[in-house]
């Protein structure tokens, strides 16, 4: 299985975690990790950020 990459360890989130740590624009990646776990519970954010703000799961005050 040369040039075969397997890993035994992965997030908790999974997908979401991945596409908040490739993520290069925008909110930084405590942001996006945050956002994604309220939106994970069903919950908003309420921000003054106004590059957080532009996540789906945020909402600028």
């Amino acid at each position: 299985m040369e040039g075969c990459r397997v890993s035994m360890v992965a997030p908790l989130n999974g997908r979401a975690v991945l596409a908040a740590l490739e993520a290069r624009e925008g909110a930084g990646l405590l942001d996006r990790l945050i956002a994604e776990e309220y939106s994970r519970v069903g919950l908003e954010v309420l921000t003054l950020d106004r590059r957080m703000a532009t996540l789906p799961a945020a909402r600028l005050l």
